[in-house]
């Protein structure tokens, strides 16, 4: 058009081709991840913006939460919800609080975690270090125990569903053992819960660290400080 005055010693009017079709959930949503723009967008997905060459004006967008949808259980988030989420881009881990929960996105790994109780309300990374300010006003950051305000961690893992190729071949198994590693000089316990053929088999197992501590092993025992726990068979009825 007529905007573009070459007599006026000025630059060009152009455009930039953004190939994106939404918006920014809110001001407090997006982060600098290496060469990615991560952001949260209104329609409740998240999103990498990046340009694919430095010399060219194209923005291009991947989706980087196809493994999950927010409206869906466990997370259950609503439209109104995304007004409130902070993010913070923190060790190649991004944090995104919403609602009463925050999602962790690892960089490396491309996969989700899911933490409740944490009610983070805005994150800012100071040295090394992550802190967050919660719903009461407080702020509050990661300590060095394994103990959540002095209670165990209550925390689940969800494997995806294994076809092992097909879901419509047999497959014949009869054995597999469980292996879990624990914390070492700290007592833990796994309890595990196995699905097969879209059923739960009702039946747990729990697998124990043997962690000999000093002041509370009993006389005579075998001493043990390593952090491997024994393997556990499982048999599978026929």
């Amino acid at each position: 058009g007529t905007t573009n005055r070459l007599d006026a010693g000025l630059e060009l009017f152009t455009l930039k081709k953004l190939n994106t079709h939404t918006g920014f959930a809110n001001n407090n949503c997006f982060d600098l991840v290496h060469n990615y723009l991560f952001f949260l967008g209104h329609d409740g997905v998240a999103y990498a913006l990046s340009a694919g060459r430095v010399d060219e004006h194209i923005l291009a967008t991947q989706v980087i939460s196809r493994q999950i949808n927010l409206r869906n259980e466990p997370f259950n988030i609503t439209s109104t919800d995304y007004s409130t989420v902070a993010t913070c881009y923190f060790q190649d881990e991004w944090y995104v609080s919403i609602a009463d929960k925050v999602l962790v996105y690892n960089y490396n790994m491309r996969a989700w975690t899911m933490y409740t109780g944490l009610n983070a309300r805005s994150f800012k990374a100071i040295k090394y270090e992550l802190v967050w300010g919660n719903d009461e006003g407080r702020m509050a950051k990661f300590g060095g125990s394994y103990l959540d305000f002095g209670k165990p961690y209550d925390a689940i893992w969800r494997s995806k569903i294994i076809y092992l190729d097909s879901p419509t071949y047999n497959k014949y198994f009869r054995h597999f053992y469980i292996l879990a590693d624990s914390s070492k000089m700290d007592y833990s316990k796994i309890s595990t819960n196995i699905t097969i053929d879209y059923r739960d088999t009702h039946k747990e197992y729990a697998i124990e660290n043997r962690v000999t501590k000093f002041g509370s092993a009993k006389f005579g025992d075998i001493m043990v400080d390593s952090n491997i726990n024994p393997s556990l068979p499982f048999h599978i009825n026929s």
